[in-house]
């Protein structure tokens, strides 16, 4: 059955008016005609009783008006799901990150994405966690990134990396030559810890208090490169991921000491609103994110 001749005649029908149809088609009323008289022969009944100034619908019309309605409606629907499929070749994607995350990690993705999808803009707001889960909210965003994610219930979680964490300090401390330690002597050193309301300050409290212990608090950071930068003057020592301590480890200006009591792990999830689908771009960022 021919799509079109069904919106022609239900064109007509809503309107009422044969000149109408043939303008929302952009054809002639004498094509309109035309298409009408192909769906009778086609369906082999008679649509439309006409005279000479106006038309009626048959029993046969009403009906065939009525489902060929919903027909449009589905065929309508079908091509918007479609083009939901198709990654178009410009647009724009919104993501909230954390700083940490968008500081150290998300740079390397974006690059690793628009070597794909070059004509695509990529708009990033650094946050803290909180903040992420309002930006998906309130529609700011349609990809969060955190890490230790939170349960939410309009909120939908998937971890994408588990980021092993390690202890830094400044290359002349006396742990600095240890290539690794029991956790507990974290107690005989000064500590420079993130913000206590911070994700990853959190998950680190329950690990000293597993252990017995508060570290020495000397100075505390909401953002990772001024923390490093404390340990890099010799403030303390600190426990970070170890993704965000690459370039320090180059310069040498940093010295990693692992745990061997103590396995730490950073998991890195990536956010999205619940029964909500994505778009294009979107989805395609998801999936760099779940491949690399």
């Amino acid at each position: 059955m021919n799509i079109f001749a069904c919106k022609v005649f239900c064109d007509l029908v809503d309107c009422q008016s044969f000149s109408s149809a043939a303008a929302l088609n952009g054809i002639s009323q004498p094509a309109v005609s035309q298409q009408i008289r192909s769906l009778e022969k086609e369906l082999d009944c008679r649509l439309l009783n006409r005279t000479t100034r106006s038309f009626a619908l048959t029993p046969q019309g009403k009906l065939f008006h009525e489902s060929a309605g919903k027909i449009l409606r589905i065929h309508g629907q079908l091509l918007q799901d479609l083009n939901q499929t198709i990654v178009q070749p410009g647009g724009e994607i919104r993501l909230s990150t954390i700083f940490s995350v968008g500081l150290h990690e998300l740079p390397n993705l974006v690059q690793h994405f628009l070597r794909d999808h070059p004509n695509v803009k990529v708009h990033v707001d650094y946050r803290r966690a909180a903040e992420v889960y309002d930006d998906l909210r309130q529609k700011k965003a349609e990809l969060g990134l955190v890490a230790f994610p939170e349960r939410h219930s309009d909120i939908e979680t998937e971890i994408i990396r588990n980021d092993p964490m390690i202890l830094i300090c400044h290359p002349n401390h006396p742990l600095a030559e240890k290539p690794s330690i029991p956790f507990a002597n974290l107690a005989q050193h000064a500590y420079v810890s993130f913000d206590a309301d911070l994700s990853t300050q959190k998950a680190l409290e329950q690990v000293f208090k597993k252990h017995g212990f508060s570290p020495k608090i000397a100075a505390t950071f909401d953002h990772p490169d001024a923390l490093k930068r404390a340990v890099e003057m010799d403030m303390g020592v600190s426990i970070v991921p170890l993704s965000t301590v690459k370039d320090e480890q180059t310069r040498g200006t940093l010295r990693v000491v692992i745990f061997n009591n103590e396995k730490l792990i950073r998991p890195l999830a990536v956010l999205r609103r619940r029964e909500h689908p994505l778009s294009p771009m979107a989805q395609a960022f998801l999936d760099i994110l779940r491949k690399v």
